[in-house]
């Protein structure tokens, strides 16, 4: 949706204005905006212009940047699209219409827009400066330089060109690069932009090398400048915080999204949130003081905000790290200042952070900062130094970037090198397998990380009406069937979803009296129905969608299998086993440390090529023996009551805060509560519980 179109649609009666007075009124308008308050107060003036003049470029330009200025998110990408569609000679629009798709994650679809806007060929050596710049924007640096290297070529001496380009490298940390493009501008009459734009990256490097000796020689780019500015803190001294409390305890992640860690993050903190309010210890300590969640974005519109009602219910505070206002010079104590050298060349994440974060900790105060995921960390680790919080631990929800191609960055490795040498920083994985991992990718002692698993919540059981519909139709069509194979996940192809269709029309051909209950949906709906309708196991198979009551259609199940590539602790064969079902599941992440492989389900040889012949052993082995199912069965329940146990994860994350290391050998629970003692023990479990997503069990 273009957010100007209805202004441009009311504008058939409007009075015309003049060249001097629409410039006039952009100019006033624009500095009126100096703040997001103060652009949103201006934009009914600036809406206001674009309908007295439709079919000039500057007011439609003019709105569209007291939108960003604003903070609007929603249909920005459409309407920066729909205004250089109008006006192609609009750069800014374009580069804003770049900007946006790739902050949206469609950066191939940025790509292809470039290509195809400058297919025809570049006709001027403006319309090559725009191109390497907007490549700059999307992060395809290859191609920035081969633009710019034309550039520089054709005119070596144009202070202009030199300047542009080395900001671009500069952006990207490349400060060394970015000296030897700069270093002929030298001694030259500059206008004051160029000049900032030397005197800058001069003084980057000289922060570089202030921090750690020839360092600038060493490490040229933003990742190194990261490591430099995380080393400032090696040998950091912060306030005392008790044995016996805790004084506020903030969560941050990026997003509430639909998802496991999510999931687990709401869950605990509500929990922690509720003890800290009665006054109840956990393992000895008391919460004393605020626990809250700091989130970077809540977006609606690409489903950032699942959590945020069931968090909410719980009445745990929630803050956008997004709507804070952007504060770099005011956050950072004065010992620090030579940061404010390197804030330019950081990362644009850890720059976030900073500009943000900072300020907000510090007004908090909290004793702990439980950062969750590497794109937190990314974000908040510094900002937690600067703002000097005592405690730092960061968990880590899946295998390390290294092994999971499409969300590594670079300046992953490096950062977490630094951070591990910083008294009061901690790290916990949900599994030993990416414990080990990470510090097999790390290069550090292999029980450098805590292992902290899943926390096991109670599942609602009570069906919707929508539910009990939805199962009476299809066990009346299937009344024939001896054994349901089920699963939970979301449809994407990390899950295998079609593969999975593959092994049930295998199981149904050998096993005719079987059929098939899929919860879950995703990118892949569409796809994994009509390939069930191919294999012709359409009227077999049933899929449920998303669901608030996971635990009817658990029961439904006699196994559930899991086919994934990729995974993290997945809280589907948790889940399953609590219900005393049978789990199938290839070797993912720590999917093993779920389950006792040949007591309460049976462990695959390979994630990355699951074998077909070897599963079908397995399901054939359940199928034909329901006696030894129903047994594994009850022996899954109470694996999964004493591994899991919600209280016992609590306890452990609490003494994990106080610096002590968690190891699933060493930390069993002394008393396993069942599971209806488990229900009792938070007052936030009902709550947080009906906001379940099956999204978020695999």
């Amino acid at each position: 949706m273009d957010l100007l179109a209805p202004y441009l649609e009311n504008s058939a009666c409007a009075s015309r204005l003049t060249d001097d007075e629409i410039d006039e009124q952009v100019t006033c308008l624009t500095e009126l905006a100096v703040t997001p308050a103060a652009a949103k107060c201006t934009l009914p003036a600036a809406f206001a212009l674009i309908a007295s003049s439709p079919s000039d470029p500057r007011p439609q330009l003019l709105a569209a940047t007291l939108l960003e200025r604003s903070r609007v998110r929603d249909h920005m990408c459409e309407t920066w699209a729909a205004l250089f569609d109008r006006f192609p000679q609009l750069d800014t629009a374009l580069r804003y219409w770049v900007r946006w798709l790739n902050r949206q994650g469609k950066t191939d679809e940025a790509v292809s827009l470039l290509q195809k806007l400058f297919e025809d060929g570049v006709e001027t050596d403006e319309d090559l400066v725009a191109q390497a710049e907007l490549y700059s924007e999307i992060r395809d640096p290859g191609a920035a330089d081969t633009l710019f290297g034309q550039l520089v070529g054709r005119h070596p001496d144009n202070v202009r060109i030199r300047v542009i380009y080395g900001k671009s490298l500069f952006a990207r940390g490349d400060i060394l690069r970015a000296f030897e493009i700069l270093d002929p501008v030298r001694g030259q009459r500059l206008s004051p932009t160029a000049k900032a734009v030397v005197e800058r990256n001069d003084r980057a490097i000289l922060a570089m090398e202030t921090i750690r000796p020839d360092s600038a020689k060493s490490y040229p780019t933003g990742p190194d400048a990261l490591f430099n500015a995380v080393s400032l803190f090696a040998h950091r001294k912060t306030r005392e915080i008790s044995d016996a409390s805790i004084d506020g305890i903030s969560f941050y992640t990026g997003s509430l999204g639909a998802g496991g860690a999510e999931r687990q993050l709401t869950q605990i903190a509500s929990a922690l949130h509720q003890r800290s309010r009665t006054g109840r210890n956990i393992a000895g300590t008391t919460i004393t003081g605020r626990v809250d969640v700091i989130v970077n974005t809540i977006d609606a519109s690409r489903g950032k905000d699942f959590f945020q009602k069931a968090l909410q219910a719980t009445g745990v505070p929630l803050s956008i790290t997004q709507d804070m206002p952007a504060k770099p010079k005011a956050a950072l104590p004065s010992h620090l200042e030579i940061l404010e050298d390197l804030l330019p060349i950081l990362p644009p994440n850890s720059r976030f952070g900073l500009e943000r974060l900072v300020v907000h900790l510090q007004h908090q105060c909290p004793d702990v900062l439980y950062i969750w995921q590497d794109g937190a960390v990314l974000t908040g680790a510094l900002a937690a130094l600067v703002a000097g919080v005592p405690r730092i631990a960061i968990s880590l929800r899946g295998l390390p970037p290294n092994l999971r191609p499409h969300l590594m960055k670079p300046e992953y490795r490096k950062l977490y090198q630094a951070l591990v040498d910083v008294p009061g920083v901690t790290f916990s994985c949900n599994s030993k397998r990416a414990a080990e991992e990470y510090c097999n990718w790390l290069g550090l002692e292999k029980d450098r990380f805590s292992v902290l698993y899943n926390a096991l919540m109670p599942l609602p059981t009570e069906p919707a009406h929508e539910d009990t519909a939805l199962w009476d139709a299809f066990d009346n069509r299937t009344a024939d069937a001896e054994f349901t194979l089920g699963s939970v996940f979301r449809m994407t192809p990390n899950k295998r979803g079609l593969l999975w269709i593959d092994y049930a029309a295998e199981v149904f051909r050998r096993h005719p009296k079987s059929r098939f209950v899929l919860v879950g949906d995703g990118d892949e709906w569409d796809a994994l129905q009509a390939k069930a309708k191919l294999l012709g196991i359409a009227d077999r198979t049933l899929f449920v969608g998303r669901t608030n009551s996971p635990g009817y259609w658990y029961k439904k199940m006699d196994a559930v299998a899991l086919l994934s590539e990729n995974e993290g602790l997945p809280n589907v064969l948790i889940e399953a086993q609590i219900f005393g079902k049978p789990v199938i599941s290839t070797p993912a992440g720590g999917a093993q440390e779920t389950f006792t492989p040949g007591r309460t389900g049976y462990l695959m040889s390979s994630a990355t090529n699951p074998s077909q012949t070897e599963f079908m052993g397995f399901i054939t082995h359940l199928i034909g023996h329901p006696d030894h199912r129903a047994a594994m069965g009850k022996a899954a329940t109470q694996l999964a009551q004493s591994r899991f146990a919600f209280d016992n994860i609590l306890g452990q994350t609490v003494r994990h805060f106080h610096g002590a290391h968690i190891s699933p050998e060493t930390d069993r629970p002394s008393n396993v509560t069942h599971l209806p003692r488990q229900i009792a023990s938070t007052v936030a479990a009902p709550r947080v519980r009906d906001a379940y997503n099956i999204f978020a069990s695999s």
